[in-house]
């Protein structure tokens, strides 16, 4: 079990990714959890959880630095798929589904 930053809950490690921090002091987000650098952490697959640690300044905490803005946006980038990319999918199977059903040269 890890702590999410953003959340300050517990979850799996398989339900979180890894933020690292690199040499040069940038941060990466390290989705199969194995880069080596100087520190990680931890955000559970939420946008919301992303948010909440940049927002509460939880990442330079951790980090114990400023975080550059490019890190910040790469990092939101990245959440943004978990929280957006769900509704979407969840959508396109039920609209093909529904349009094959009713289409008017099956039906005669």
């Amino acid at each position: 079990m890890r702590t999410c930053i953003g959340t300050q809950q517990k979850f799996s490690k398989r339900d979180m990714v890894r933020i690292v921090r690199m040499a040069d002091g940038h941060l990466i987000v390290d989705p199969t959890g194995k880069l080596s650098g100087s520190r990680g952490t931890y955000i559970s697959k939420s946008y919301a959880a992303a948010e909440a640690a940049v927002r509460k300044k939880r990442l330079e905490a951790e980090f114990e630095q400023p975080i550059a803005k490019e890190d910040i946006e790469a990092i939101l980038a990245f959440f943004s798929q978990f929280d957006a990319g769900a509704g979407a999918a969840g959508k396109m199977p039920d609209v093909k589904q529904s349009d094959a059903g009713t289409m008017p040269h099956q039906t005669g």
